[in-house]
């Protein structure tokens, strides 16, 4: 075998190795970034948003007021499972950890925005309930609906998997830049790449 013959079949087999390396490094990202998370306490957004039909602002108060749209403190859960469902097992995490420990809640993050990318929950509530604020007494089914997905029928939230997710950072395969853009120019929402680019 020739010099250049050796040379040919060791850049062959150096190519079929780093594509082999590749795949595999992209699948362990994807798992590692879409496997479910572990909330620290078993909270059922169907039960909560679904059934009981309690809005979304109730837990997420910041959704209304800024960017960014919260979580709801360990004292507001027990304003209601004080005495609502207060001997579940789940229940009594919370509880504990209101009258014992007074720790917070720690929540393992799902959605997630690339960090080059400015997203106000603020702005878009306020739009998208400009032309019907009736939109606001049920933003689940309404609203948060369009990003977050089917949530009020979501037992475990969670992002659907998908490849751009894992390579973009994007919360779930729908939100991705052109989702973005095709929504604002369908509702007249600013195309300037500064307003969502800082």
């Amino acid at each position: 075998m020739s010099f250049e013959q050796r040379l040919l079949k060791f850049f062959r087999t150096l190519i079929l190795v780093g594509a082999i390396v590749t795949g595999v490094v992209l699948w362990i990202v994807q798992w590692s970034m879409t496997r479910p998370q572990t909330q620290p306490i078993a909270f059922s957004h169907q039960v909560h948003v679904g059934q009981r039909q309690i809005s979304c602002f109730y837990c997420h108060t910041g959704a209304m007021k800024g960017d960014i749209a919260g979580v709801i403190a360990v004292q507001d859960c027990m304003q209601c499972h004080q005495t609502v469902a207060a001997d579940h097992p789940e229940i009594q995490k919370i509880s504990e950890r209101w009258f014992k420990t007074k720790q917070p809640i720690v929540w393992a993050k799902v959605y997630k925005m690339p960090k080059h990318v400015h997203f106000s929950h603020r702005v878009h509530i306020a739009f998208l309930s400009r032309n019907n604020p009736d939109a606001l007494a049920d933003p689940g089914k309404t609203i948060c609906i369009k990003c977050h997905g089917d949530v009020p029928n979501m037992k475990v939230i969670g992002a659907p998997v998908s490849l751009p997710m894992v390579l973009t950072g994007n919360m779930n395969p729908n939100t991705g830049m052109g989702f973005c853009v095709d929504c604002h120019r369908a509702n007249g929402g600013p195309m300037d790449c500064t307003a969502c680019h800082r």
